[in-house]
């Protein structure tokens, strides 16, 4: 069973799904981080999904898909980690469906990571797509990795840059504003150690480079910016800036 309902719906969808079917591998497809422990409460095997997918529903039974050749991005692991021959059988069967899917044994780091990523949301949401935002974005986005810092109770990072994937260890606490430029500016990953409850590494931008996010628009990393540029539904985009988007 995949869950695809909003945190707020999943202990009422799960409670109903034990009664009409019993024990049922259950994957969370889901942004949140709190719907693996739901599940893992009512059922044994219970999988953590990574959804990446450019995809818009505000018609009832019409859901338009702003990607293609590939429709989106979903990585699945077992919860709290590792994987097993269900997880094989999952990407496999996306896999052939138009999508693009990959094991990960440490799904749950992806997830942390990309709930700083939708942060932008809301600022895209009250602002539109072609707002010159930066600025707001990445301060909403230094509030959510000073929330993870406190969960975390640590404030060490390890940075793994793009060449040689050397890594460096902050031997001090850093401020969150270094922490987002860290974050925006490192083509490879930023991470945290031991975040939530599952104490999970927090990885930000790797759920999807811009290689394997070209994927899902038909060009490659060089291209990604422009196609992503041609995908945007406003017709003025001159002074949106590559690393914008």
């Amino acid at each position: 069973m995949v869950l695809t309902v909003k945190s707020q719906h999943t202990a009422g969808a799960l409670d109903d799904l034990a009664t009409a079917a019993g024990e049922v591998p259950v994957v969370c497809a889901q942004n949140g981080v709190a719907n693996e422990r739901m599940a893992l409460r009512r059922f044994s095997s219970v999988y953590a999904m990574m959804v990446m997918l450019p995809a818009t529903h505000l018609a009832p039974g019409e859901v338009v898909m702003n990607a293609s050749p590939v429709g989106g991005l979903l990585d699945i692991g077992c919860y709290p980690e590792g994987a097993d021959s269900m997880c094989e059988r999952i990407t496999r069967d996306l896999s052939g469906a138009w999508l693009e899917a990959r094991v990960d044994h440490r799904v749950m780091r992806m997830k942390y990571g990309k709930l700083l990523e939708n942060l932008a949301n809301a600022v895209q949401a009250l602002c539109g797509l072609e707002a010159a935002a930066g600025t707001l974005v990445r301060a909403v986005r230094a509030e959510g990795i000073a929330v993870l810092q406190a969960a975390d109770g640590k404030h060490v990072l390890d940075v793994y840059f793009a060449q040689g994937g050397s890594r460096y260890k902050a031997a001090t606490p850093i401020v969150d504003g270094q922490t987002v430029i860290l974050l925006d500016g490192n083509p490879k990953a930023v991470w945290f150690r031991a975040v939530g409850p599952e104490k999970a590494e927090l990885v930000g931008n790797v759920m999807g480079g811009r290689a394997r996010l070209g994927l899902a628009l038909g060009t490659d990393a060089a291209g990604f910016s422009k196609a992503m540029r041609e995908r945007l539904p406003h017709a003025n985009r001159a002074h949106l800036a590559a690393d914008e988007i």
